[in-house]
């Protein structure tokens, strides 16, 4: 099983012999790669795996074992032991004689032997599938188990990245449809393409505060506090349209906690920016990290929309009496 800092590792084949040689191989490697300092441990379930060679050699032995079967219990007799002592050799004289009469490769039996290989061993369709674990390992380490590879890392680590991969990629494509129909609507409220191109300005200097604020705090994008990116260019959009009709309204004389807009939008983006901050002192990482983002990123879109907006659209009357 994988453990909550390593890898799991799966190890593919058309039959079983060719898992356990690939097996064998991966397992010389992660040796190499232990010793080098590479990751900390590996487990293969080599142990439960068949080997053909080793059961070649010791059906021969057991089957001479089980036709003298008669022998050791007669011992035991001899030796003072009752017939309930040789219970436990009575059944494994038994199993070995059931697996003389089958086909190799042989697998172990029981409960115990089911319970372990249903963690370890699945036969599919396509193949067999072994699975294993690598400790300490930040990175997959490097491996070449011949022609045909067979060997496969995963784990929760290398999906949280390769969804966030995934995510970046259709986010730029799903924000470019977004901003689009946003500029439609922005034409179709001012009326003007200057102030479109004010409100996209402002919007997104609001993300280029954030993304400062996020390198200076050490934090960094990942697939839970991405989904914060529409709801922040909602929110700036938003913030933009009602100053700016505020500044057409007032002759571009705006301050913002003197007019009423400003104050309005000073509160929303507080208490936005307060309820989402609070979600910042959950136990959960991911929840924390997006309660993060989602208040300062409110914070900068509301700093950018009330305070470098007018400065750009009316430079010359940001306040009363200019």
């Amino acid at each position: 099983p994988e453990a909550a800092s390593g890898l799991l590792v799966l190890v593919s084949g058309a039959t079983p012999e060719q898992v356990r040689q690939r097996l064998e191989t991966l397992q010389a490697q992660l040796e190499a790669a232990r010793q080098r300092g590479e990751l900390a441990g590996f487990d293969l379930p080599l142990t439960l795996w068949p080997d053909p060679a080793h059961q070649a050699a010791n059906l021969p032995r057991a089957r001479a074992l089980v036709e003298r079967r008669q022998a050791v219990f007669a011992a035991l007799a001899r030796a003072g032991f009752s017939a309930e002592a040789g219970a436990l050799a009575a059944r494994v004289f038994a199993g070995w004689e059931r697996q003389l009469t089958r086909t190799p490769l042989l697998w172990p039996e029981g409960a115990a032997a089911r319970r372990l290989l249903a963690r370890c061993a699945v036969h599919t369709p396509e193949g067999w599938l072994a699975a294993g674990s690598v400790f300490g390992a930040a990175r997959p380490p490097a491996v070449d188990t011949g022609a045909g590879g067979g060997v496969i890392f995963c784990g929760w680590p290398l999906l949280g990245e390769a969804l966030l991969r995934h995510v970046e990629t259709h986010l730029g494509w799903l924000t470019a449809g977004l901003m689009g129909v946003v500029a439609v609507c922005l034409r179709l409220t001012f009326g003007r393409w200057a102030a479109v191109g004010w409100s996209f300005a402002a919007v997104a200097f609001g993300l280029f505060l954030l993304q400062g604020l996020m390198a200076l705090a050490g934090g960094s994008w990942n697939l839970m506090n991405l989904t914060a990116v529409p709801l922040l260019l909602g929110a700036g959009v938003d913030y933009s349209i009602h100053v700016q009709l505020a500044l057409r309204a007032a002759g571009g004389r705006f301050v913002p906690g003197q007019h009423p807009t400003g104050r309005a939008l000073l509160l929303c983006a507080a208490t936005t920016a307060v309820a989402f901050g609070s979600l910042a002192t959950s136990s959960n990482a991911g929840l924390a990290g997006l309660g993060a983002v989602c208040a300062a990123g409110v914070t900068a879109q509301a700093v950018s929309a009330l305070y470098f907006l007018p400065a750009w659209a009316y430079p010359a009357r940001r306040h009363p009496g200019t």
